[in-house]
């Protein structure tokens, strides 16, 4: 999702907004240094991910950033399970759950205002 973002930095530059992004290609290890580090200077903290959002990248944030007592506005965005659903291909997939383009940029204006 990290290059996903960088794709809309253009779009999320128009609205004011200037998003640092981290990249956490595991939760095991987790950086939990650098998310405190880039935490304590945002305001905001959107957590985008490609799957569901229960549980993974989001949950992980959420309880790191509680132990390490940084109360920040906090929005996860991502999939969520639902067995009638037809995903389809993977690019499919993050188009549907509005995790590309212009719908993703919308989704983390919206979670920043």
């Amino acid at each position: 999702m990290s290059s996903t973002i960088f794709d809309i930095e253009e779009m999320l530059a128009k609205d004011g907004l200037d998003p640092e992004v981290l990249h956490f290609p595991t939760l095991s290890p987790f950086d939990s240094e650098a998310l405190c580090e880039a935490a304590r200077r945002a305001a905001c903290i959107v957590v985008v991910e490609e799957h569901n959002r229960d549980g993974g990248l989001g949950s992980i944030v959420l309880e790191t950033l509680a132990d390490a007592r940084i109360l920040r506005f906090t929005t996860r965005i991502g999939t969520r399970f639902d067995p009638k659903l037809n995903y389809g291909t993977y690019h499919e997939a993050t188009v549907n759950f509005g995790l590309r383009g212009a719908a993703l940029a919308d989704a983390i204006l919206a979670a920043c205002s």
